[in-house]
Formats: structure tokens, sequence, C-alpha cells
């Protein structure tokens, strides 16, 4: 996340609500910013990504409560029986730059690791 970007969201922690926020005036006056980063998908592209092509495709969807337990979700991720094979992980609660994920760029953290392309976007 970059120094603009961590400025709004310590400003849009002062909201409790979503539909506070839209009907601030920080919201009117940041809108392009703000939905660059609620609304726009990262694409996470790894050079070393490589297809496996098969007659079928294997995907497997996991809550990481926000990436909190990083090493052992990629040592999970590398090691399980049947996720090691998975060709789309589908995953939730996961973070970029919380205080609660220690400020880890958690999908970035992932495609790096695993050597996979991610795509991350914020649910809310």
């Amino acid at each position: 996340m970059n120094p603009q970007s961590e400025n709004l969201v310590l400003e849009l922690r002062r909201f409790k609500r979503i539909s506070d926020l839209r009907r601030s005036s920080f919201y009117r006056d940041h809108k392009p910013e703000l939905d660059l980063i609620l609304r726009q998908p990262r694409i996470y592209n790894h050079p070393d990504a490589r297809p496996i092509l098969k007659s079928f495709l294997r995907v497997a969807q996991w809550n990481i409560l926000y990436g909190t337990r990083l090493p052992d979700i990629i040592h999970a991720l590398r090691t399980h029986p049947l996720l090691k094979y998975a060709d789309v992980l589908l995953l939730n609660e996961v973070d970029d730059g919380t205080s609660r994920s220690g400020g880890v760029d958690v999908p970035g953290e992932l495609s790096s690791a695993l050597g996979f392309h991610a795509i991350y976007a914020a649910e809310y």
C-alpha cells in the first residue's frame, strides 16, 4: 500500500459504517482514490507461474482469518495432500496492510511464496 493510500485508510477508521462514509464530505472529496482502494481489484502477476493443463480444474476455498498465521497458511498450501494440488484458491478474509495482520500485504506474500498469480479485491 502506498503512503497516500495509507493516509486515506487511517482517515477511514473514523467511520463505523460504510453508509456513514458514503454520506460524508470526506467520501465526496476523495471518491476517486477511495474507489481505487475499495472497488478496484489488484492483480499480482508472478513471473514463474505456469499453468498445469489437466482434464479437470481443482478449486479450493478457505477462510484464512485475515492471514494472521501467514507462515502456517503458506505451509498448509504447500504440503496439505489436497490443497497443494489446487489450481484455483478462493480465499476470504484476506488482509492487506491492516494492523490485525501485522501490516502485511497478505495476497502479495501468498503470490510470492507460492509462485501463483493472485487477484485481491476489498470486500468492504
